[in-house]
């Protein structure tokens, strides 16, 4: 007779077999050399967040501190090509545009000049100024304008940005230049005629108007809406705190041409800024928002010009170098300006030499020639 044997299982308890951190807590109840290695172990673990507390800046920061120092985050913030202005990052090389604006004494306050990044001011014909305004990306004006000609010296500056080219009309020379050179543009009056329109409320030739949305749509139409500019920028520099500016009065005068061609340029300490005045003491203020226009700076370089047939039109010598003035946080500061060809950034320098930093924000460039008065 065979006896059955009942194999007997080993007694399991709920929840399955003792973990790792029971047998490890048994053992540190009864172990005194294993009780021993966890206080040296915990020992090292607390001196090592003591030390790395106190290794940067003697202690001033906390701990947590130390992963951003290791790993520090991306800026968020850098200087805008165009004008130096802190923007956010990614927001600094969008492609200028330069609009051709009119400056006969009867169309002022003109739209959008306090919107722009950068002005020239110079002579067109028979002792008259005209603007050209560079509006970063399009800029963020409503209104912009009255829009008139192109000039041939104007397609010198503009392609130090290789900005996209906006103007009505020329004589048929520049729009050879224009079309030769290669110079991104849109003409209103031919094919860029959508990207402008007439205001009724002025009469004909000088009611010719775009509009930063209008600007915006034309940089989509190029499919330079995505694309990155390159040129080189001037240098800039952060304004001075205001205990550090000059207390005095300082006031340019620039001597164009005839009565209503007489620029004055006031240093308003409050706002670090130059106020532009028309003749008689006038304001000069842009119609869109009714604000006074103020740059941060006023560069005036000299140039020379010549008179170029019987409609009094002009050329001038824009390569090379000549004297220049730049005024900024009221202060005045003679030099040069150099220009090496066509495409080469128009630079300002020093008496001593070194390249001129303009302070971060708008920048007026008065072109005059070298017969003209300039006063401060």
């Amino acid at each position: 007779m065979t006896n059955d044997v009942k194999k007997v299982e080993p007694k399991i308890e709920k929840g399955g077999q003792d973990s790792w951190l029971k047998r490890l807590g048994r053992k540190l109840k009864t172990d005194r050399k294993a009780q021993i290695i966890l206080i040296v172990v915990v020992a090292v673990l607390a001196a090592g967040t003591v030390l790395g507390y106190y290794a940067v800046s003697d202690g001033n920061l906390k701990f947590s501190d130390l992963k951003d120092k290791e790993q520090p985050e991306e800026e968020t913030a850098t200087a805008r090509r165009l004008d130096g202005v802190i923007v956010e990052e990614g927001e600094t090389d969008y492609w200028p545009v330069a609009v051709m604006i009119e400056n006969l004494t009867s169309v002022r306050p003109q739209s959008g000049l306090s919107d722009a990044n950068v002005v020239y001011e110079a002579l067109a014909e028979g002792g008259i100024a005209r603007f050209m305004a560079i509006f970063d990306n399009g800029g963020q004006a409503e209104k912009i304008g009255p829009v008139r000609s192109a000039r041939s010296y104007y397609l010198e500056w503009l392609s130090e940005y290789d900005a996209m080219y906006t103007f009505s009309g020329a004589y048929p020379p520049v729009l050879a230049a224009v079309d030769g050179l290669g110079i991104k543009n849109i003409n209103a009056m031919y094919a860029g005629s959508k990207y402008y329109y007439r205001d009724s409320g002025a009469a004909a030739p000088h009611n010719m108007f775009t509009s930063s949305d209008k600007l915006a749509l034309a940089l989509r139409d190029q499919k330079l809406d995505q694309k990155k500019t390159t040129y080189r920028s001037w240098k800039f520099k952060d304004e001075a705190e205001k205990s550090e500016l000059p207390t005095g009065e300082q006031e340019i005068k620039i001597d164009f041409s005839s009565g209503g061609y007489v620029v004055v340029y006031k240093y308003d300490r409050d706002t670090n800024t130059y106020l532009r005045f028309n003749p008689e003491g006038v304001m000069h203020t842009d119609r869109n928002n009714s604000k006074q226009i103020a740059p941060k700076n006023v560069v005036v370089i000299r140039v020379s010009k010549e008179v170029i047939d019987d409609k009094g039109r002009l050329e001038m010598d824009v390569h090379g170098e000549g004297e220049a003035t730049m005024f900024a946080e009221g202060k005045a500061t003679k030099g040069t300006w150099k220009k090496k060809d066509r495409t080469s950034r128009t630079i300002f320098y020093g008496e001593d030499g070194e390249e001129y930093s303009l302070v971060r924000g708008q920048t007026w460039v008065e072109v005059v020639p070298p017969d003209r008065s300039v006063t401060y």
